[in-house]
């Protein structure tokens, strides 16, 4: 029996999609149709967790204020004053403002002032909503609560003004506590809580009949801080000019009004207690200055009326007549070199006074031939800077020591300069004087009154 062999087609389909390269759209088109199901499907889930994601994300909001650096001359300080007479000639430096604004110290006086280490929610159905302003009826306050602790718990106040205080949770260097014990109290009257002894003050936003229920979180001092120096934004004007624009990000407009209203008004105050501190300084520099200038005078003018006495001179005028018409420039030149030696000496006796060492140094007050008032401001910012770190922890903070490091060595850096300076104006002054007397050779015949006077 003859067997029959297998059938074996040698032809191709020129039109298969593998020849062609891709898929035919209308087979996508009615894959998908036929699958339309889990597409829609696929839309819904999509939509629903994007609006559960909205629903579930607090609302932020971005407030934004400008500050105007003006210079000190067209301000209303004393520096103002003092620059008409030439003592002051001050220029801000837009960076360092910034810096200054930015600063935790002035965030964290801030934060104290508003209070801002406690923050309100109310639980809603999705987030829960900050309480601030006119939607805060009630405030907290704990004493007896460190700045380094960490705190959460619940509060209900009932329309008569019944408080219960519950779901204690704090946290202090990693040590957690819990407390699911109830305290009650009353508004306006201190209780004891597992936190310590706590009031609850109603505000002005207050309602009698309305039932309260909120959870308050206590920050650290130190968190609080961090956390509106990550929100803060300080921008200088980038096309040169003297404008600051302040900017935070927060989940409450009127919180972020207020806090930035208030960092403004801080700034200010701190800026005119540092340019006081500095015109004390200066002003007390100046007082010395003038009684011992008072002092010399007085001597001088002993001196020369004992003269006239005693060889009977009708005025000083007549005697230093010839003197000011020849040597007027050198004499003006030679007061002027030697009054700046009187005060940079006196400034030098001043820095090395043990009773000025951890002083302000006076700034600005007259010096032109010298170079070193840029030194002492930065030398005064720093101390400054110092004291005010030094106030809130102790000299022992390894931040007041460091800074103290920096500060000896600028105060020597300033002493080499002002030696340089007593060195350079002797050595001016020394040429004048020599130039001077062959000037005073040509009027030998002068009275011996006159060069008397002119000697004295």
């Amino acid at each position: 029996m003859q067997q029959e062999k297998p059938y074996i087609s040698t032809n191709s389909n020129n039109n298969s999609p593998s020849k062609q390269g891709g898929v035919p759209l209308l087979s996508i088109l009615y894959s998908t149709l036929r699958n339309w199901p889990w597409l829609l499907l696929s839309v819904i889930v999509c939509c629903g967790l994007g609006l559960l994601y909205i629903l579930h994300t607090p609302n932020t909001y971005e407030q934004s204020a400008m500050l105007v650096i003006k210079d000190e001359d067209e301000g209303g300080s004393v520096s103002k004053d003092l620059s008409q007479i030439g003592i002051f000639q001050n220029n801000s430096n837009l960076q360092n403002e910034v810096a200054t604004l930015k600063s935790p110290d002035l965030i964290a006086e801030v934060v104290q002032r508003l209070n801002l280490e406690y923050n309100y929610l109310i639980p809603g159905l999705f987030h829960s909503k900050v309480a601030y302003g006119p939607n805060l009826p009630i405030s907290i306050s704990i004493p007896a609560l460190s700045d380094k602790v960490s705190a959460r718990f619940e509060i209900k106040v009932a329309k008569n003004g019944d408080i219960q205080v519950s779901n204690f949770e704090t946290r202090e260097k990693d040590i957690k506590k819990q407390s699911e014990k109830v305290y009650k109290g009353k508004l306006n009257v201190p209780f004891e809580t597992f936190l310590g002894t706590m009031t609850v003050i109603p505000s002005k936003y207050y309602n009698k009949n309305e039932e309260i229920s909120m959870d308050v979180e206590k920050w650290t001092l130190f968190g609080v801080v961090e956390y509106y120096m990550k929100k803060l934004s300080v921008t200088p004007d980038e096309d040169g000019g003297t404008v600051i624009t302040l900017k935070l990000t927060s989940p409450s407009v009127s919180r972020a009004d207020d806090f930035l209203n208030t960092m403004v008004k801080v700034y200010r105050e701190n800026w005119i207690e540092e340019k006081n501190q500095m015109a004390i300084a200066t002003s007390n520099f100046i007082n010395e200055r003038l009684n011992v200038i008072e002092r010399e005078l007085g001597n001088v003018d002993s001196d020369i009326s004992e003269y006239k006495s005693a060889h009977m001179l009708p005025s000083v005028e007549r005697a230093a007549e010839t003197y000011m018409t020849q040597n007027q420039q050198l004499s003006d030149e030679i007061l002027t070199l030697s009054s700046e030696l009187q005060i940079t000496r006196y400034l030098r006796d001043y820095m090395t006074s043990p009773a000025n060492q951890e002083a302000l140094l006076p700034s600005n007050i007259g010096l032109t031939k010298t170079n070193y008032n840029t030194a002492i401001e930065n030398y005064n910012s720093k101390l400054i800077e110092r004291n005010n770190l030094a106030s809130k922890s102790s000299d022992k903070n390894p931040i007041v020591e460091n800074l103290d490091q920096d500060l000896n060595g600028m105060r020597n850096a300033i002493l080499q300069n002002i030696d340089n300076s007593i060195l350079n104006l002797k050595t001016q002054i020394n040429n004048l004087q020599g130039a001077r007397g062959e000037t005073r050779e040509k009027i030998a015949s002068n009275p011996s009154q006159a060069k008397y006077l002119l000697s004295v």
